[in-house]
């Protein structure tokens, strides 16, 4: 008899992507299941190729990389569930409004959870992660959500593969001077800062003072924070290299840009330019992190004792 499985499907941005799979785990564990993370969808490579697996490993011993067996299963929750690559992450972008489809109602909401609703205030038919029963009965769970309550034991299980790893250790290697150099994340597009920028400007100009061999790595979302930041710091900075739109092309997360591009090859180059991010942020001696981003409270949790201040709240 085949174990049960509990089938983590991907949506939204790469944050919110590794909170869901840190949810899953929990999930996966208590009902005794096998977990599978699902990132055909498109949106960080070609439509039908699993990602996820290319450049990440989970540190756990109830992960399957291989569910061949479960492909014709009928018996899933939800219901019907076809196996397709993007069969949710199409319906999380019918929400965003392009259509009017929806797929699954929420089961509950409660004061602890994110209330989805949309402008007429209705609940979102979407399926919720977290809220999913744990006496689910079928051979298959399919688990994907948004905003997940942040498991941060779980992150540390979840780890990028050591040989993407080391090229961005080398990349800091030619960027720093014996690594030293502090790091800022800022989200400027669709989640933004309600706090001056100048906090920020205050605690980094504060943390090099006393040494000008101490670099700036910035990661952002933002052209325009980019070049505020390339104008004040001049060679002092460094960023991962990445193509990013204009404020006035593109209000929304850089991922969103990804989802509509026909480019395969810019897809993965996108994906690439997320993690190199997230690993230069987790090794920077001291970062600046903002906390309403997803993408910031996964680095935070990678970082383990070094310092991290959330520049928004400083």
């Amino acid at each position: 008899m085949k174990k049960k499985l509990c089938l983590v499907k991907g949506i939204a941005g790469l944050g919110n992507r590794l909170c869901t799979i840190a949810s899953a785990i929990d999930y996966s564990i208590v009902t005794n299941r096998k977990l599978y993370v699902d990132w055909r969808d498109g949106m960080y490579g070609p439509k039908g190729e699993n990602v996820f697996y290319s450049y990440f490993k989970i540190n756990a011993n109830n992960i399957t990389d291989n569910i061949s067996e479960y492909v014709n299963e009928e018996n899933t929750y939800p219901k019907n569930y076809d196996f397709s690559p993007s069969y949710i992450s199409e319906h999380y972008e019918a929400y965003l409004g392009k259509t009017k489809n929806r797929l699954f109602r929420i089961p509950h909401i409660t004061p602890a959870s994110p209330e989805w609703v949309d402008k007429n205030n209705k609940c979102i038919e979407f399926l919720r992660g977290e809220n999913v029963s744990y006496f689910r009965k079928e051979n298959v769970v399919v688990y994907s959500d948004y905003c997940p309550s942040f498991r941060k034991k779980n992150m540390s299980k979840i780890r990028i593969k050591q040989d993407f790893v080391e090229n961005i250790d080398r990349f800091i290697e030619q960027n720093t001077l014996d690594g030293n150099y502090i790091a800022a994340h800022i989200r400027a597009t669709d989640k933004t800062y309600d706090t001056s920028i100048k906090s920020l400007y205050t605690l980094i100009d504060k943390s090099v003072s006393r040494s000008s061999d101490v670099r700036i790595f910035l990661a952002t979302d933002s052209g325009y924070v980019q070049k505020m930041f390339e104008h004040r710091y001049s060679n002092q900075m460094f960023s991962y290299p990445k193509k990013m739109p204009s404020a006035e092309e593109w209000k929304k997360g850089i991922h969103h840009w990804n989802r509509i591009m026909n480019d395969d090859e810019e897809k993965i180059k996108q994906f690439e330019a997320a993690l190199a991010d997230m690993l230069i942020l987790t090794k920077a001696r001291l970062l600046f992190y903002q906390k309403n981003s997803s993408f910031s409270r996964v680095v935070t949790s990678w970082r383990d004792k070094l310092e991290s201040i959330d520049w928004t709240e400083a």
